[in-house]
């Protein structure tokens, strides 16, 4: 789900490239798709989407079409290059099967092409694409056999006790008759497109081994195997009998045992092809064709002339089925993911904007008595790392009051996670949620006037607390996970997304709670909580706590009003609201350094935390520039522009805590050049390459408070730079909430400085991290 998205429709931009075609070409096309309609969510990454492209009727007669997705690079219209489409009839309507390849808000750019190669102005669409369809079943094996979607639960042969595995726990199977795992009924329709995964851990490869299969009534309608051969194999069977024709694709290295191998395989019924992947590289492809297989699925075995066979020896961690081939990009995230796949959500979520719903519809509502609702901490969802698919929020948070469910929401004898985000008025000690029982709760996420706490009620009804010193700040939203890891026997807090305090569990102390799960009534507000049935890992509570939302947004195109907060920044010095040579809409800054505009600091947004950046900026230096610094300067031939020039900054009694911009940098022969800048403190990260000056470039630098890192990213029409990225960075957050947002310049050693020389647009704040997809489709929205 992408976050803090302008509600999307077809708009007309005229690139700079674009400004000079001649009055005869054709106008630019409207866009339009039923997949993926305008302002809404449609399709799903890797779903083909129908776009038609109709003609303007205006100007030159239309010869064809060109799309570019997520790139307005304008086109040479030649006829042959990607993103061509050819209409029926001459001068027509033309229609295209595209596909994009992640969720999220995307933009397509199009241009009508004459006979004569000229393009029209560019149309931009933007549209977003629902998230990847969740598996049709998943089993994460965190001691049980469960899968994480309703009515497919293990009913099979395999009894072994559960074991380390590669993420959590891991079910081993022993190679001998009757230890396999079988479901009561098909999960997947093999006449339909389909793809399995798991991570394996082989102990022995003496012989062929199956570890994940469908049955027919004869054969094995596909089997994810090792075959005798020495590789791991994708077979399909042509037929239901007893010795079908099978294809399989296989993998070009030799298997080993005692290692865990992500395995996947694919099957498109469109293409009839069958496709391997190992540790997410696909090994072959090869022609195939589903038959069979309206049997079980089993784990760790096959079947062959209607009888079990081939039996697999090892462990076996995180199956999961999909319904749908998956594409390469879909397979390397999914092995990047720990073999998760997107769609393993929460097992509740209540978003508490303005009601107590869960949002993953496993339940009803929280209740409580005279509920009351404020501000929240963002208008996103709360979403986990490897989900983004529910919650969608309205700003809103429940505020100093309580509310409970009916019965309880997760097993608290077993691995368990719970997170939110707490706001609090004044300080004493809290419960924030936690689940109870006959004897009180089983777990209790909460805070006291002088630290952050999750705690387990053990047997013997001893409290184990992970507990930090943190105060608590008053006034400021922050992100707690209390996380059970019954693998590590470890009991952990997270705080803001990172690891804060951990404690020893010991094993089978934990006890089963029959009680309601409650978000406690406390003097503040909490949101966006959400309960899982597992320990979730580190990572996916780094994401938690970096969900990107939009907290100012400067489109400066006529106006200097927010468009999150609907506050009109104040303009001073010889600021200038105007149009560029290309007749957009511009915040020009001139030469004087005096020229800024003064907006408030951005709700709920603090340097000190994850956040990112983004600007369009135009850096003025002309010949009379260069010149003038050349007398100035006679050991600089090239007249480089040595100032640090701040597009986006913040104010400060001393020094800004970032800045967004240019500056003049030295070589290592000490010769100047022209570099695009993001500066955290002391932290100054640069693009490998001359800022052009008089051409609009997009800036987008990011802070992640969890890794530590600082990222600078960089683009223009024609060309993208290398992200730069330096670690060991800590971000400091400014001394007080009146530091305002400064576009135009900032703040060095108690002085104002860095004054912006040139035209701004499109100036953006998130908190979290935002992604480079994401960085570029802003950078489409918000192009000049």
């Amino acid at each position: 789900m992408a976050l803090g998205i302008i509600p999307a429709t077809a708009v007309v931009r005229p690139a700079s490239a674009e400004a000079a075609t001649l009055a005869a070409a054709p106008g630019a096309p409207a866009v339009s798709s039923s997949t993926y309609p305008a302002g809404a969510f449609g399709g799903g990454p890797g779903v083909p989407g129908d776009f038609t492209f109709t003609p303007a009727g205006t100007g030159s007669p239309v010869g064809h079409y060109v799309w570019r997705l997520d790139n307005a690079v304008s086109p040479s219209c030649d006829g042959v290059e990607a993103g061509t489409v050819q209409p029926k009839v001459p001068g027509g309507a033309a229609t295209a099967a595209i596909a994009p390849a992640s969720s999220g808000s995307h933009v397509l750019s199009a241009w009508a092409c004459d006979s004569a190669k000229t393009p029209s102005a560019r149309t931009d669409y933007s549209f977003s694409v629902k998230d990847a369809a969740a598996p049709v079943a998943a089993w994460q094996f965190e001691g049980d056999g469960r899968s994480q979607f309703a009515g497919l639960r293990y009913a099979g042969a395999g009894s072994a006790p559960f074991a380390p595995g590669k993420l959590g726990q891991a079910v081993p199977v022993s190679g001998l008759p009757g230890d396999y795992l079988a479901t009561s009924a098909r999960v997947l329709d093999l006449g339909k497109s389909f793809s399995v995964s798991t991570w394996v851990n082989a102990a022995d490869l003496g012989e062929r081994r199956v570890v994940l299969s469908q049955d027919g009534a004869r054969t094995s309608g596909f089997a994810l195997q090792y075959l005798e051969t020495g590789k791991w194999a994708f077979s399909l069977s042509g037929s239901d009998v007893a010795n079908p024709v099978v294809r399989s694709a296989v993998s070009t290295a030799a298997p080993a045992t005692g290692v865990w191998t992500h395995l996947a395989g694919v099957y498109d019924a469109a293409a009839h092809t069958a496709t391997l992947y190992v540790d997410g590289q696909a090994q072959q492809t090869v022609p195939a064709t589903a038959s069979g297989g309206a049997g079980p699925l089993v784990l760790g075995g096959g079947l062959a002339a209607g009888a079990r066979a081939d039996l697999f020896h090892g462990s076996i961690d995180e199956v999961a089925a999909f319904g749908r081939a998956l594409s390469a990009a879909d397979v390397t995230t999914l092995y990047s993911q720990n073999g998760v796949p997107a769609g393993l959500s929460a097992t509740r979520e209540y978003t508490l904007d303005g009601d107590t719903a869960d949002a993953t519809g496993a339940d009803g509502t929280l209740t409580g008595a005279n509920l009351a609702y404020g501000p929240g901490y963002s208008d996103s969802p709360g979403r986990s790392a490897t989900d983004d698919s529910i919650g969608h929020g309205r700003g809103q948070a429940l505020a100093g009051t309580g509310a409970a469910t009916s019965s309880p929401v997760v097993d608290t004898a077993g691995g368990l996670a719970v997170s939110a985000w707490v706001k609090l008025d004044k300080p004493g000690c809290y419960t924030f949620a936690a689940q109870g029982g006959a004897s009180g709760d089983a777990f209790s996420l909460g805070a006291t006037s002088d630290s952050l706490e999750f705690g387990l009620s053990t047997t013997g009804g001893r409290w184990r607390w992970a507990k930090t010193s943190i105060t608590p700040h008053l006034g400021k939203w922050t992100h707690l996970t209390g996380v059970h890891d019954v693998l590590a026997g470890k009991e952990r807090l997270y705080v803001n997304g990172t690891l804060a305090a951990e404690t020893t569990i010991p094993a089978g102390t934990t006890w089963r709670s029959t009680g309601p799960f409650r978000i406690g009534a406390f003097a503040g507000s909490i949101d966006q909580v959400q309960v899982w049935d597992r320990a979730v890992p580190a990572a996916e509570v780094a994401g938690l706590a970096n969900t990107a939302v939009l907290r100012a947004n400067y489109q400066l195109d006529g106006t200097t009003t927010d468009a999150v907060s609907g506050v009109t920044a104040t303009p001073g010095g010889s600021f200038q609201l105007t149009t560029d040579d290309e007749g957009a809409n511009v915040a020009r800054f001139p030469f004087d350094g005096a020229a800024q505009v003064e907006g408030p600091r951005p709700q709920n947004f603090r340097s000190d935390r994850s956040f990112t950046a983004e600007a369009w900026v135009k850096h003025t230096w002309t010949a009379a520039d260069v010149e003038r610094e050349k007398q100035r300067d006679p050991a600089d031939p090239a007249g480089v522009d040595k100032a640090g020039r701040t597009a986006l900054g913040a104010n400060s009694a001393s020094t800004s805590p970032y800045l967004l911009g240019y500056r003049g940098a030295q070589d290592a022969n000490g010769a100047w050049q022209p570099r695009w800048s993001w500066t955290l403190g002391t932290t100054q990260v640069t693009a490998d390459g001359d800022a052009e000056p008089g051409v609009w470039t997009h800036l987008a630098g990011t802070y992640d408070a969890v890794t530590h890192q600082a990222c600078l990213y960089a683009t223009t029409d024609g060309f993208q730079f290398s992200p730069e990225c330096v670690g060991n960075v800590t971000g400091w957050n400014g001394a007080s909430d009146l530091e305002d947002l400064f576009l135009g310049r900032g703040r060095f050693n108690g002085q104002d400085s860095g004054y912006w020389y040139g035209d701004l647009r499109g100036v953006r704040v998130y908190s979290g991290v935002l992604d480079q997809p994401h960085i570029t489709v802003d950078a489409i929205l918000d192009h000049p």
